[in-house]
């Protein structure tokens, strides 16, 4: 008897690389994309949010929810437009969705998950960690209510003694 699909809440920061994961997902018969919750750092979130759309109206899976998600808390932050271009998808031209993010703060949604559907999503966090912060800040216990949580992270320089601990 085959696995049941790994059922997959995506928080990221939808650029081309998100996109191309979104892509991968969508072809693999072991998983299935829940909800999008988006954030900034390839570009903003409001942008990954549309780019999120893009991705899976392509690959016909416009029925999934994507929420918008926090902006970076650090005023004026810069986005990775020399990778990914001002739009966060290569500054393509694609056309704009058909739909629209649902209107629930990616917080709330992720919140709302995880308590509707104890233990059977997989969370995966490849972008900035805002929306999991503040998720924890209202529910400390919300992580723990996923199958799995699976983040992608990173350091740009090697950390010294007496360094404060920082997540953007």
């Amino acid at each position: 008897m085959a696995n049941p699909p790994r059922r997959i809440l995506l928080d990221a920061d939808v650029g081309i690389d998100d996109a191309a994961m979104i892509l991968f997902l969508a072809a693999e018969p072991a998983a299935e994309i829940v909800a999008v919750g988006s954030t900034h750092g390839n570009c903003a979130a409001a942008q990954a949010a549309v780019n999120a759309l893009k991705t899976l109206e392509a690959v016909g899976l416009g029925d999934v929810p994507v929420a918008v998600g926090a902006e970076n808390p650090r005023p004026a932050a810069p986005h990775s437009a020399h990778v990914h271009g001002e739009d966060g998808l290569a500054d393509a031209g694609l056309p704009p969705p058909r739909g629209a993010p649902t209107g629930e703060p990616a917080v709330d949604q992720l919140l709302r998950l995880a308590r509707e559907r104890p233990g059977e999503l997989d969370l995966l966090a490849v972008g900035a960690f805002t929306n999991l912060g503040l998720a924890m800040g209202r529910d400390p216990g919300v992580l723990g209510r996923f199958r799995s949580v699976t983040i992608l992270g990173g350091y740009a320089r090697q950390p010294r003694p007496g360094d404060p601990v920082t997540v953007d």
